[in-house]
């Protein structure tokens, strides 16, 4: 087995481990409270798609800074030099199982545990620096990675604090790490497939709020 692979599973092992952390502290009863409580009931929404684009934004320039040599860079070359299994199940790791379950437990629980209590702006500060804590070795290479990262926290707060879908913050962190990975083809489709779900909520709402009046 190559680091690469060994990295991979690790990752999987530390989603399990968030997820499950994140459900024995909420004290839920049943694993259907826990998905209501994170807001994984509530589908996405157009304001959530809104804050993606601002997510890939923020990713490009990020990656503008990577090509220009004021950061590190991604750490996906040694999965690239991999190839086969390796590299595709990374790629999924990054683009779908990571920024479900860091939202799942960081947005969905515990800022809406946090929120309860302190109100938007410590608990978003304290879910930065949670969050620093775990990406501290990402962090300490330039100024310019904390400030990414840094706002893509602060968007996916905002979207859970003004939407209450965390699907929204998933959305969010899966179109940074996606528009990091990839050419502009791949996450600008992606975007426009998921608009109609999006919208589709939208106009759920509107026609709702109209039936009300």
């Amino acid at each position: 087995m190559c680091s690469s692979d060994l990295e991979n599973m690790l990752s999987v092992i530390r989603a399990v481990f968030w997820l499950c952390g994140a459900y024995v502290l909420s004290g839920t009863r049943s694993f259907a409270d826990f998905v209501t409580r994170c807001g994984l009931m509530r589908q996405p929404t157009f304001h959530g798609w809104i804050y993606a684009c601002v997510a890939i934004g923020v990713s490009l320039l990020g990656k503008f800074a990577s090509i220009n040599g004021w950061t590190s860079g991604s750490s996906s070359g040694g999965y690239a030099a991999a190839g086969g299994n390796t590299y595709e199940f990374y790629v999924i790791l990054v683009c779908l199982i990571g920024p479900f379950y860091e939202e799942v437990t960081t947005k969905g629980f515990f800022y809406a545990a946090l929120r309860a209590r302190y109100g938007p702006v410590l608990s978003t500060a304290a879910i930065i620096a949670f969050l620093a804590y775990f990406h501290r070795y990402s962090l300490s290479h330039s100024i310019v990675t904390p400030l990414c990262l840094g706002a893509l926290w602060i968007l996916t707060c905002l979207a859970r604090e003004n939407t209450s879908s965390v699907w929204d913050c998933i959305i969010c962190h899966s179109a940074y790490n996606a528009s990091q990975m990839f050419g502009w083809t791949i996450y600008v489709l992606g975007m426009v497939m998921i608009l109609p779900v999006c919208q589709g909520r939208a106009s759920h709402l509107k026609s709702c709020q109209s039936s009300d009046v």
